[in-house]
């Protein structure tokens, strides 16, 4: 079980279950139906609602619409609500096996120069979602831009059109910053095509940290359908040449973006830090070492499957957040505090 305490508060609560039937699930379990159906699902699938999220970034969202496309995104800078008050700190809790930690971010202003971070969901991941996560990144001193993610956006890309508004966006307001990358799973589909963009507008990312990063689509789609098919009556009524063809598709029509996609992976910084997990069945650590190896530092992690890279682990937070302190000027020290228990009560 994972709980998000908001100033003291319960904010939402999500199970281990909620993170893996949700993650995976909403591209597999979408494909119930009719083939074409099933496309139209896959690409607008999202995870299950997440009780009180909404109403507690709407002082933090934005909107951008200066070009051909429109994209959304969460800010997480001044951290002041409506009326004025203050977000001073956020506490997460969560409970594994019985056993009860916590962390708690405490945030200072930023300063004038603070570096830039922005970050990408993967599939069926929403920004309020993933924004859960930039508060680390926000007690570190850095502002963080959550964008919306893939099935969030219309039409559908993979995450390229908001990618390519979000480098207009920061080329207006962000020029002379430091500017970072984050992307878990399709996620990896943004940061990349970001770099490529903001290299038209002469900027570029400083460095990038990438979770599971997607190498190729067709063959993680299928993996995730495999996977949930063992658990799910639903997933197992639809014929694999109907999930087949449903991915074929969408895959055929995002050629496009998975082209550029491959062309631009190879130019991310040199030095982007690549994470991925050894129980992984959805983006094979083979496959991640393979395609980043050579350029990049992976840290393939044990006992980590793809949903546990982005549970908001200890060991996965503080991976990131050493290699942001040995690579980057931070103005303010993360106070985080880590507490563990036995949990008396289901």
């Amino acid at each position: 079980m994972v709980a998000i305490f908001f100033k003291n508060n319960v904010l939402s609560r999500i199970s281990s279950r909620f993170l893996r039937v949700g993650i995976l699930s909403t591209l597999v379990v979408a494909l119930v139906g009719c083939t074409s159906l099933a496309e139209r699902r896959i690409e607008t699938a999202r995870l299950a609602h997440v009780a009180g999220a909404e109403s507690m970034y709407g002082s933090f969202l934005r909107s951008d619409c200066r070009s051909e496309y429109c994209v959304s995104y969460i800010e997480l800078a001044g951290l002041e609500f409506e009326n004025g008050e203050p977000l001073s700190s956020f506490r997460m809790a969560r409970t594994i096996n019985g056993e009860l930690s916590e962390i708690l971010y405490e945030f200072q202003p930023l300063a004038d120069d603070a570096p830039v971070m922005v970050m990408f969901p993967g599939h069926g991941m929403t920004k309020e979602l993933l924004a859960f996560h930039g508060f680390m990144f926000r007690s570190l001193g850095i502002e963080v831009l959550v964008v919306a993610g893939p099935t969030e956006q219309r039409p559908f890309s993979m995450g390229a059109n908001g990618a390519r508004q979000m480098a207009a966006v920061l080329a207006e307001d962000y020029a002379d910053r430091t500017l970072l990358g984050f992307g878990f799973s399709m996620g990896a589909v943004g940061v990349s095509l970001l770099n490529e963009s903001l290299a038209d507008n002469g900027q570029t990312l400083a460095g990038a940290i990438l979770l599971a990063p997607m190498v190729d689509f067709n063959e993680s789609a299928e993996a995730a359908f495999q996977l949930i098919r063992r658990d799910s009556l639903a997933a197992r009524l639809l014929p694999q040449r109907s999930a087949s063809q449903a991915i074929n598709r969408i895959s055929d029509r995002q050629q496009g973006v998975l082209q550029s996609y491959q062309v631009a992976r190879p130019r991310l910084p040199t030095d982007s830090l690549i994470i991925a997990g050894d129980k992984d069945t959805v983006v094979n650590s083979a496959q991640i070492i393979a395609h980043f190896g050579e350029l990049h530092d992976v840290q393939v992690l044990e006992d980590y499957n793809h949903v546990r890279l982005i549970a908001g682990e200890p060991e996965v937070n503080a991976l990131m957040q050493e290699w942001l302190e040995n690579r980057f000027v931070l103005t303010v020290t993360s106070a985080l505090s880590v507490t563990s228990e036995e949990e008396t009560n289901e």
